[in-house]
């Protein structure tokens, strides 16, 4: 996952997968301490204000259905279009054997997988990476800010009303300071403090905006024709609905959804780009110059542009071992 190009053979050390994996469980860790250790911050809200004082609803979308979107149809998706680029190249190569490409130095020995096994665990490796990043983030957040919940009054169940009784002669009042919870579980106090930023959002929006990109530098088949296009939308789709939902399940304000979204489109993005090496290898950069310099050579220019579409919409992607730095 470094930004130095290696050769597709050139052995990868044993030590960068010790390290990969110590630093993915490290954030886990981190995630774990977060969630069950530190109590959200103890804030205020106006006197006028009534968005917190919604009914408690049900999720629409669960924390199952949360781990399916962000986690399972991620992993499956990535798997199932590497287990169909392989199938697809052995029917094109005719070719029994595999190629051994992804190579592990191992002390004095040198493991070789099949360079599907490398790829898997790239995709896999980085998407996770960016997953736990964004869960540690947004739950960070959370407890930071300690913003209430729109349902806040119907879990905490006051001892007075606050609205009328208390706020006569005050601007502000502080839950548990100036009346008193009498739920009975304190848990559900605390998750209704843990609104800002929304952890469905950013979680379902890195999800499939990872897999928007994964899905545009991979489904390259010229015979899929809009298909790509039609997932891509489909998942757009369901970060949106996900996100949203949180809204009318009372569970978010409106700006805790904007900013998980927008941090978890970010982290995407920036995972996606840094971790594995599709953006690169297209070579945007390099297109562009060619193209300059292609253009003050008449004669050369339309059959560049002849090469540049057939390499945009080839039917294998031959680079597909070197699309990573490893």
């Amino acid at each position: 996952m470094s930004h130095h190009h290696h050769h597709p053979n050139e052995p990868v050390h044993w030590l960068k997968i010790l390290f990969d994996t110590c630093s993915v469980s490290a954030l886990f860790l981190t995630f774990h301490l977060i969630k069950h250790f530190i109590k959200p911050f103890k804030s205020s809200f106006y006197c006028n204000d009534f968005s917190v004082n919604m009914p408690f609803r049900p999720s629409t979308v669960t924390n199952f259905h949360l781990i399916l979107i962000s986690l399972v149809l991620p992993f499956l998706v990535i798997i199932s279009t590497e287990i169909f680029k392989a199938l697809h190249i052995k029917s094109q190569m005719k070719k029994k054997s595999t190629i051994f490409i992804y190579k592990v130095n191992f002390f004095s020995k040198i493991l070789q997988f099949p360079e599907q096994i490398g790829n898997l665990y790239i995709n896999c490796g980085s998407f996770f990476f960016g997953l736990v990043a964004t869960a540690v983030i947004t739950d960070f957040g959370k407890v930071i800010v300690g913003r209430l919940r729109p349902n806040f009054m119907d879990v905490c169940k006051p001892d007075v009303n606050p609205y009328t009784q208390l706020c006569h002669n005050r601007t502000y009042l502080e839950p548990g300071i100036d009346f008193k919870c009498t739920a009975l579980d304190p848990a559900n106090v605390d998750e209704s403090r843990l609104s800002f930023p929304s952890g469905h959002s950013s979680l379902s929006f890195y999800s499939m905006i990872y897999l928007i990109l994964f899905i545009n530098y991979t489904w390259k088949c010229r015979r899929f024709g809009l298909i790509p296009r039609l997932v891509q939308i489909n998942l757009l789709i369901i970060a949106i609905y996900t996100a949203l939902s949180r809204i009318s399940d009372n569970k978010h304000h409106p700006t805790d959804v904007l900013a998980g979204s927008c941090l978890g489109i970010l982290i995407s993005l920036t995972s996606f780009y840094y971790l594995t090496d599709y953006i690169k290898n297209s070579s945007l950069k390099s297109k562009y110059s060619s193209l300059v310099v292609n253009t003050y050579d008449e004669e050369n220019l339309p059959h560049f542009i002849k090469d540049n579409n057939n390499f945009a919409i080839s039917d294998i992607d031959h680079n597909y071992n070197n699309n990573y730095n490893i």
